[in-house]
């Protein structure tokens, strides 16, 4: 995909954290619009299966494993959860379908207080185009601009100001006691609009204006869910490690990051992007018994299945389906899908 970006062309001094602590003057395009030079190439999916070394079906439980291996104390289910997360697209605004967030809780701080960020991040940045890693501490909450920010008369690029697509790890172990200021606050509620409804405002000194968003947000916290934002799906990490280790394991260096083959690497690749080029359809009979069983599970359940259930069932299954190269939402899908769900739930109550 080849775009021309129309903008306005300034230089800001950046501190890449997870690096080093050195600051530098780096060019910024805030942008306008943009224009398509070139098609965006299109992956015939269908075939897709036949040119990954095992199949489809092979290569997402070896990339689950690996990306539980490396980045999650071995948790499969996390990892699971983690790659159809990272599938997700803004279907529609209005109403809106919107990418899954998901908490990750029970994610334990570092061994090490000095650790930049978690394994998770470099792990998913082998196989994704774009990730943002976003520690939270105080200091960042309280100082730093989330938000686009227009300073006399210069806009000041904003944390969340990110390229559609963007993946972004929120962390939360680096939150100590003290007080939150109001730009702090500011700062957390950006946060969390951005998570909601896929918005990002552009402040100026006498108004904003907000704009659409693409973003994918994975949050780890060590308590049961986060204390600063909601995302649509809380899951438990479970490893089997003992707390010291797990400790360890998931701030390992990302030099001690394991990697596959160069071969296997290029296939993990090639599986997501053909995996996110899936359009998933629904059929009328599929669409029909999803229908009846939402009905019949309203009926029995003390508490009622809601709408917002089953808006979160049918992203699931979509990405679940997309997931297995699969163009057509099945039966089969749907159900696991359900249970998938179910699962998630009742690990958290």
């Amino acid at each position: 995909e080849v775009k021309t970006f129309v903008g306005i062309l300034d230089e800001e001094e950046f501190v890449n954290e997870v690096e080093d602590d050195e600051t530098q003057k780096v060019p910024v395009l805030h942008v306008i619009f943009s224009v398509d030079i070139a098609p965006k190439s299109t992956f015939d999916f269908r075939g897709m299966s036949d040119t990954l070394p095992g199949g489809t079906s092979i290569i997402r439980q070896e990339l689950i494993q690996w990306i539980a291996d490396e980045g999650l104390g071995g948790d499969t289910v996390a990892a699971e959860w983690l790659l159809l997360l990272n599938l997700g697209k803004v279907q529609s605004r209005t109403p809106p379908i919107l990418p899954l967030s998901m908490t990750l809780a029970a994610f334990p701080d570092p061994a090490d207080k000095n650790a930049k960020e978690p394994t998770i991040a470099p792990v998913l940045r082998q196989l994704l185009p774009f990730l943002s890693s976003l520690p939270l501490t105080l200091e960042r909450l309280n100082k730093a601009s989330f938000l686009p920010t227009s300073v006399d008369e210069d806009v000041h690029a904003g944390i969340l100001q990110q390229s559609a697509g963007t993946s972004i790890v929120v962390s939360e172990y680096g939150i100590t006691e003290g007080k939150v200021t109001e730009k702090g606050l500011n700062n957390l509620n950006a946060l969390q609009t951005a998570i909601a409804t896929q918005t990002v405002s552009y402040v100026f000194p006498y108004s904003s204006y907000t704009f659409p968003a693409e973003l994918i947000f994975f949050v780890l916290t060590r308590g049961r869910k986060s204390a600063f934002v909601k995302t649509a799906l809380v899951i438990p990490l479970q490893s089997s490690l003992s707390p010291h280790d797990l400790a360890h394991v998931l701030y390992k260096p990302k030099t001690d990051v394991r990697l596959p083959e160069e071969s296997k690497l290029r296939a993990f690749r090639n599986y997501l992007q053909a995996s996110r080029e899936v359009k998933v359809g629904l059929s009328n009979d599929v669409g029909k018994y999803i229908e009846d069983e939402f009905v019949r599970r309203r009926q029995e359940a003390a508490s009622g299945t809601s709408s917002e259930d089953l808006a979160r069932e049918m992203t699931i299954a979509r990405l679940l389906s997309a997931s297995h190269l699969e163009p057509e939402l099945t039966i089969e899908t749907w159900k696991t899908a359900v249970e998938m769900d179910r699962r998630r739930r009742a690990s958290t109550s």
